[in-house]
């Protein structure tokens, strides 16, 4: 059954190039439209223009298309079984034939063409591949008479649920069986189940033929990691093993690393730490667990990772205990994430409370799980609006409205959810305005094509991305200084964003001083609830009513006003972790080339590693239980980059 819907990727701010293989694009800036099956074209083009944010009056839109043709093929496809004659003496040897006159579809190229506006009748499904293949959705449908195969759409990728934790279980008081996660609802897959192992055994053959084999991979790990250690010092590396009968061995149970460049330069970011895992799509079953943090741009900047069998109270409890003692030590932190029964009981550990650690919930997770519970978009809007508030009268408006629209979600925000873990107002400033775990979701998708891969490859992988990363930004950020930039482009932004507002302020001086001013803002013109407020600053003990410049560490547009009516330097009150000073010495530390294979030396004290055997996973495709909901792409969302692909 073919989708009713259909993605369509735009590019532009580019140029049209005919070539060999037709028309291409080559565009740097690229948006997603949603369209339904059928479209007309007078509706495609009107999505174009509302997408581009393009004045139909002004722009005009011509189709340049590659026309598909069929092609009848009559040949016999034989597929041996790889054995000589000679080899057979005495035995009879089945070979299978398989007819296959299906018709399939070949690109043809075609001159330049630009046809008038007009519908076309064409359907998406109909369109030739692109070369520039990555981008272009595609669908396989069943061929009648060949085989029984057929593939579904697939949503997406990552199967999120985890089966020791139920989502509804929020909601009861346990925190151990407590999973705060998305609800993924199970599709149905029908496949042919031989097919299905013949693809799966190759790929995982070719696999091993390009990066080792599964097993092997294994016993190399040790050998790597030792070689990373002696190559890149601070590097640090912490085993879990279970006891083999095989003497000499170990079972492989989980393994704790952080790059010692990583390390180094956390001491130069904000002490904002967010952490999720994703699934390990190899021959063996299990999970990469991340711990990142942000820069002076609030790019990512990978700590520490984990590989190890699922998410639980304890690998969740060994995880973070590894990450306090190797990588944030004694620092004050905050550490986001979602609501998974496993964090909130790693939390409860001692070292990881107030004052060492303030635990702060992804307000993304927590509105999607109300939607999930209460099927009410407005609801869920109405709780993010009050946990992106910065001003507490805002907040308790907000929440007050909450109270008269559902009383039930109000009660489990109210009695349920401590305030100040999801909440910018109450936070206390611990988050530097980051309520989400975005940007670690980001990185994950940075590491999904490794996460197919052997371990000792994968973990490779993930070296070689942040000595690039590392190597880019530092280049990157030396250059800014020296054109005399002093704050990072982010912080410049939300400055800026706030001056243009500081300049409609009025500004009235009680005690110079003290630094204490009163600000008037000016009424809306669109809206009787906005603007025409009074809000007090006090620049000598750094007080303010709004709490706009406590939530994110820059000066707010009251601050900015009351140093301009001063003539005082508003720029010593940017928080220095925004500093390019700052960004250049989390960059400053670099990483160091290893040592060829051959010459990687083994630890004698270190047993040979072999996989768990428990988590072979089985032959065949994998089921995939995850279908979109409102936490996954949609239609023109903006396309966050964390800065590392």
């Amino acid at each position: 059954m073919a989708p009713t819907m259909y993605i369509v990727y735009l590019r532009f701010n580019g140029e049209i190039i005919y070539g060999q293989n037709g028309a291409e694009y080559q565009g740097s800036q690229m948006k997603f439209i949603r369209v339904h099956r059928g479209i007309s074209f007078v509706e495609l083009e009107t999505k174009i223009f509302n997408a581009l944010q393009l004045d139909n009056q002004s722009h005009r839109i011509t189709v340049t298309y590659r026309c598909p043709q069929e092609v009848l093929s009559l040949l016999h496809k034989v597929m041996g079984d790889g054995l000589e004659a000679e080899d057979c003496v005495g035995e009879d040897v089945q070979q299978m034939t398989v007819d296959d006159t299906a018709p399939f579809t070949q690109p043809s190229t075609i001159g330049r063409c630009t046809p008038q506006l007009h519908e076309i009748p064409t359907s998406v499904e109909d369109c030739g591949p692109s070369t520039r293949h990555e981008y272009v959705p595609y669908e396989v449908n069943p061929l009648p008479g060949v085989h029984d195969t057929m593939m579904l759409e697939v949503t997406a990728d990552d199967e999120e649920e985890n089966a020791d934790y139920d989502n509804d279980s929020y909601f009861d008081d346990d925190d151990n069986d407590a999973y705060f996660d998305d609800d993924d609802d199970e599709t149905t897959d029908v496949h042919n189940d031989e097919v299905d192992d013949v693809v799966w055994d190759a790929k995982q053959k070719a696999i091993a033929n390009i990066y080792g084999d599964w097993g092997e991979s294994y016993q190399l790990l040790p050998k790597f990691m030792k070689a990373l250690i002696d190559s890149n010092p601070g590097t640090q590396v912490e085993w879990k093993t279970y006891w083999s009968e095989d003497a000499g061995s170990a079972i492989f149970e989980s393994v704790f690393w952080a790059f010692g460049p990583s390390i180094q330069g956390f001491v130069h970011c904000r002490p904002v730490v967010c952490i999720d895992a994703t699934h390990l799509y190899g021959k063996y079953e299990g999970k990469l667990m991340i711990a990142m943090t942000t820069d002076a741009n609030n790019e990512i900047y990978p700590l520490a990772f984990v590989v190890m069998e699922k998410e639980s109270k304890d690998t969740w409890r060994w995880f973070l205990r590894c990450l306090k003692k190797h990588v944030t030590k004694n620092r004050e932190l905050c550490i986001i994430s979602d609501r998974h029964g496993g964090i909130l009981n790693a939390m409860k550990w001692s070292k990881l409370q107030p004052l060492n650690a303030y635990h702060r919930f992804c307000i993304r997770h927590l509105v999607s799980n109300f939607n999930t519970r209460f099927h009410d978009k407005r609801l869920k809007n109405m709780i993010q609006r009050a946990g992106e508030h910065n001003q507490l009268r805002k907040f308790n408006a907000t929440m007050d409205s909450i109270r008269h629209y559902n009383k039930d979600a109000a009660d489990i925000l109210d009695k349920e959810t401590d305030v100040e873990k999801w909440t910018l107002a109450k936070d206390g400033g611990r988050r530097y305005g980051a309520m989400t775990t975005n940007l670690s979701e980001c990185f994950n998708g940075v590491l999904k094509g490794a996460s197919n891969l052997p371990i000792t490859a994968m973990v490779e992988f993930i070296y070689f991305k942040l000595v690039h990363y590392f190597n880019d930004r530092r280049v990157k950020t030396q250059a800014q200084l020296t054109s005399g930039q002093a704050f990072s482009t982010h912080a410049m932004e939300i400055f800026q964003k706030w001056s243009e507002k500081a300049s409609l302020h009025h500004v009235i001086e009680f005690n110079r001083e003290e630094g204490t001013f009163q600000i008037q803002t000016q009424p809306s013109l669109t809206s009787m609830n906005k603007g025409n407020h009074r809000h007090v600053v006090k620049l000598g003990n750094r007080t303010y009513s709004c709490g706009k410049w406590l939530a994110y560490h820059i000066p707010c547009s009251h601050v900015i006003a009351a140093c301009a009516s001063q003539h005082i330097n508003v720029y010593q009150y940017i928080d220095p972790f925004y500093s390019l000073t700052e960004m250049l010495a989390c960059y400053q530390p670099h990483f160091e080339p290893m040592k060829d294979a051959p010459y990687w030396e083994e630890d004698p004290n270190f047993p040979m590693l072999r996989p768990d055997p428990r988590l072979l996973r089985q032959r065949g495709r994998p089921k995939s239980t995850r279908i979109r909901n409102e936490m996954d792409w949609r239609e023109n969302q903006h396309k966050q980059s964390c800065g590392i692909v």
